[in-house]
């Protein structure tokens, strides 16, 4: 058993001693149960609990909070109509001789649920209270079908389906339903399948497989933000090549991305970016048309900024300058995403022409002062700025110092007609 894991179990016996009405009617249900179970480390505590109570979880989270009224925040609900409650740990705390470093450590509380979805245009679902064994059957894979039981300290498997598929390395929906019907009324659940099967390096069961082309089209009813979180939360795994991979063994990849080119996709450059979405991004679109990564990037909702730096750096890309004075320029233009830049090709000329002179945090010489100087206005400032840099860039190379401002005016003087 996990570190954090334990650390749950022991919470829950200390607490379910105070408060027996719920024993045997919570149960740590969702992914850190799935990743205890597959003995996947997290550093973060995921928690998220069900109780087989009707209003249970209100009371639940309550009860919490009234166990550790210093170390946690008042519960609060969240989602319309859905019946679920938060509470916060504000550890590191001590029950009797046992330590806690929970700190800011969320919970997650819901009533076992059952569900419908009467819109076949949105996946807004419609919950009521159900069993444990129907908040079960209600999950999208049989390896998400496994929960934990606070009290007993053992796991249970309602469908008799969830460790056998977790042991054989299996992603499929429950073979007892309609798969095709458990895609359909939610259709975040075919990226999902993906992304588990990435992930966990699991094998999708062939009708699955069928099931999942067969829904692909209902994709269109998801919300790009959330299409966008199943991006982040598979590279931030470090899964998204194999991801990719499986989209394109599906023929689902121009589902998925539309109006991009799966023959350039970098593959060999991947493993040299970090685990977040905006470097990953940059280099799965590197090589791909301008217009097919605005299109593309237009597709998915996030910050703006974030689609700025990456339209940039991709524009940088097919601009590689190919002598020392514009690899200048255009390092400067650049610098704030140099680092990631040069994990393209290390080797490119551009590079070196960079490095053999400091890129300079502020010019010795700002456009007021242009202005000033020389008297001039509007573009000539910028002609002026350029060529300033370009005579500090050839100082620093003769001499292996920055040049002085006094120098720099006159050498300005000398040469001012030749840009204007």
């Amino acid at each position: 058993m996990t570190q954090n894991f334990n650390s749950i179990c022991e919470f829950f016996s200390l607490f379910l001693e105070q408060n027996p009405q719920f024993k045997n009617k919570i149960f740590l249900v969702g992914g850190l149960v799935r990743d205890e179970f597959l003995n996947q480390h997290q550093n973060d505590l995921d928690i998220d609990i069900a109780v087989e109570i009707n209003g249970g979880a209100q009371s639940l989270a309550q009860s919490l909070h009234d166990f550790l009224p210093q170390f946690t925040t008042a519960p609060f609900h969240v989602g319309k109509g859905y019946p679920i409650w938060k509470i916060k740990f504000k550890g590191p705390f001590r029950i009797n001789k046992t330590e806690f470093d929970w700190i800011n450590v969320e919970v997650d509380l819901a009533d076992t649920q059952k569900e419908a979805f009467p819109d076949p245009q949105t996946r807004q679902r419609i919950t009521s209270y159900g069993t444990f064994a129907q908040d079960m059957l209600r999950r999208d894979f049989t390896i998400n079908m496994l929960a934990y039981d606070l009290t007993d300290k053992n796991w249970v498997d309602a469908t008799g389906y969830a460790i056998q598929d977790l042991q054989n390395k299996m992603i499929r929906t429950n073979p007892d339903l309609n798969g095709q019907q458990i895609l359909t009324e939610d259709p975040l659940r075919i990226i999902r399948a993906l992304r588990f099967a990435s992930v966990f390096k699991f094998q999708i069961a062939e009708q699955t497989q069928k099931d999942l082309v067969q829904c692909a089209h209902r994709l269109e009813i998801i919300s790009p933000e959330r299409i966008t979180s199943e991006w982040e939360k598979t590279i931030r795994r470090n899964a998204w090549p194999e991801l990719l991979r499986l989209a394109i063994q599906l023929n689902l990849f121009h589902v998925f991305f539309p109006g991009i080119d799966e023959q350039k996709i970098p593959w060999q450059k991947m493993s040299l970016f970090q685990n977040n979405l905006y470097e990953q991004l940059l280099c799965f679109l590197s090589e791909q048309t301008s217009s097919a990564v605005t299109h593309f990037l237009s597709q998915l909702k996030m910050e703006h900024s974030l689609v700025k730096k990456i339209l940039k750096a991709q524009t940088a890309l097919l601009d590689l300058p190919h002598d020392f004075k514009s690899s200048r320029a255009w390092a400067r233009q650049n610098k704030d995403i140099l680092n990631e830049l040069r994990l393209f090709d290390q080797t490119h000329p551009a590079f070196n022409w960079i490095d053999q002179a400091p890129l300079w945090n502020q010019p010795l010489i700002d456009g007021h002062q242009i202005q000033k100087l020389f008297s001039v206005q509007g573009p000539a400032i910028k002609k002026i700025s350029d060529l300033s840099q370009e005579l500090r860039d050839d100082y620093y190379l003769k001499h292996q110092v920055d040049i002085k401002l006094e120098e720099l005016i006159l050498q300005i003087q000398s040469r001012i007609n030749q840009v204007l």
